[in-house]
């Protein structure tokens, strides 16, 4: 299944007084954070639910995105990305294959389009919000969205550290989605083969080859340009 992650303003009773202001700035200070950092990785847990009510989920997947400078290593479900200074690789666990490119302007463009996660879309609103209130240093902003097929958005922010704690969904067709932010970290450390394509490929005389945690994929090698 494909999950897209990507006001009119709802005064109700008990509410707190609209804090737009206040979103927008976390937002901003966000967005600045993610753009200004030189590396990042974020783990999510992301829950798929047929409605509201339901208990248990029938989609549940963990999501993990790890930045360096212009490398990036993406995972999520069954599918996992890279992108190193040579090599654009896409990894299907259902077909079992394993597609390869040589980084170029066009496959990059390509690569940024596919991911799972977008900040950019996460972190762009088109209504007003409400504020619903503090609990434990984490600020809850609920969304009412007029047009398109998410009709409400809540997010729970920590503001004092310009971090995502959680978002859901309520699609207008009733299905519900969380996204549970474990892990948003704009200062990490990573290991030194994080970003190397020998993790999924190895390369030889021969040409490309799986590697061996890919042993039986099928390597769909990189047109020549």
């Amino acid at each position: 299944m494909t999950i897209k992650y990507g006001l009119l303003l709802t005064l109700m009773w008990g509410l707190l007084p609209l804090s737009a202001q206040d979103l927008m700035s976390a937002l901003m200070n966000m967005r600045k954070e993610y753009e200004e950092a030189s590396s990042l990785h974020v783990v999510m847990q992301v829950s798929v639910y047929d409605d509201t009510v339901s208990r248990q989920p029938h989609l549940s997947a963990k999501g993990e995105v790890r930045k360096e400078n212009d490398n990036y290593r993406y995972a999520f479900g069954g599918m996992e990305m890279l992108m190193n200074e040579r090599y654009i690789l896409v990894v299907d666990a259902e077909s079992r294959t394993i597609a390869c490119q040589y980084r170029h302007p066009q496959a990059e463009s390509d690569f940024h389009k596919s991911l799972p996660f977008s900040m950019d879309s996460i972190l762009s609103f088109y209504e007003e919000p409400v504020y619903l209130g503090r609990q434990q240093a984490v600020d809850h902003y609920s969304v009412i969205q007029k047009l398109g097929p998410v009709g409400k958005i809540d997010l729970w922010i920590n503001t004092e550290a310009n971090k995502l704690h959680k978002m859901a969904y309520l699609y207008q067709e009733g299905q519900y989605v969380e996204i549970a932010f474990n892990v948003f970290d704009n200062d990490p450390t990573f290991g030194a083969g994080t970003f190397d394509e020998k993790s999924y490929v190895i390369k030889d005389d021969s040409g490309f080859r799986p590697s061996s945690g890919f042993n039986g994929y099928l390597v769909l090698e990189p047109e020549m340009d």
